[in-house]
């Protein structure tokens, strides 16, 4: 009951995921990440386990990946290492732009995933025209930042339907955006939104208001303490009086 986009930007570097499920607390177990921070480095990915997730398998791929292993050699060690590996979704991006992605015969119905050019979109107890939306939004939104593309090929998956079980709409109670660039030993975007039944449409409204405060808030603490000042909190004071 999830869905995702895992994606590397061929411009920025930048790799990053948006994901959304009827599960909460999801963030503990997607993604797992590895070599990203402080700095992306070469044998970095991004990893999300989802159906019926076994976060063990993104340690082990972890492992082929770091001994140059190829996708075909990881996928069948999760075969040998996991006798329920039919009831997984597994979706991998690296730094360096591959992309790969298995759905097991016995994941949550209407599941499916796709596989682009640096990009992973997938899904499982969605409705039927939820991933070709979240595929056509992510291809439309080509040049645009990633994290507002991840959020924005949510929300084209969120407005085709979504999650779905026998034939009943599921909302969605955690929504996560996460985003390493390489520029700071901290994510470029990490957000959750958990335990609410509009979680995508609260995201959105996450990431509107706090655009303003783009990197400058962290970065000015980081690297230029002694720019601190009213200016500086001049978007929190501006946030106090919102819903958010």
């Amino acid at each position: 009951m999830t869905y995702t986009v895992l994606a590397q930007c061929p411009t920025s570097g930048a790799i990053g995921i948006g994901v959304t499920t009827a599960s909460v607390n999801c963030g503990r177990v997607v993604p797992h990440v590895k070599g990203l921070l402080p700095t992306l480095q070469e044998n970095g990915a991004m990893i999300a386990s989802q159906s019926m997730c076994n976060p063990m398998l993104s340690f082990k791929a972890f492992e082929l990946l770091d001994r140059g292993a190829s996708f075909d050699e990881i996928e069948g060690a999760f075969e040998q290492e996991d006798e329920y590996l039919a009831h997984r979704q597994v979706g991998i991006v690296t730094v360096s732009g591959k992309a790969w992605a298995y759905t097991g015969d016995k994941c949550f119905s209407n599941k499916s995933h796709m596989v682009g050019d640096g990009y992973v979109v997938m899904g499982n107890a969605l409705s039927a025209d939820c991933v070709p939306a979240m595929v056509e939004a992510f291809e439309a939104n080509t040049g645009v930042e990633l994290g507002e593309r991840l959020l924005r090929t949510l929300e084209a998956g969120r407005a085709a339907g979504g999650q779905e079980w026998e034939g009943q709409s599921i909302p969605e109670f955690s929504c996560g955006l996460h985003v390493y660039d390489g520029k700071n030993p901290y994510p470029a975007v990490d957000l959750r939104v958990d335990f609410d039944p509009s979680a995508v449409t609260k995201m959105r409204r996450l990431v509107d208001n706090l655009r303003a405060d783009g990197d400058t808030y962290f970065d000015t603490f980081y690297r230029r303490p002694h720019e601190f000042n009213d200016d500086t909190m001049g978007w929190a004071f501006d946030l106090a009086g919102k819903q958010i």
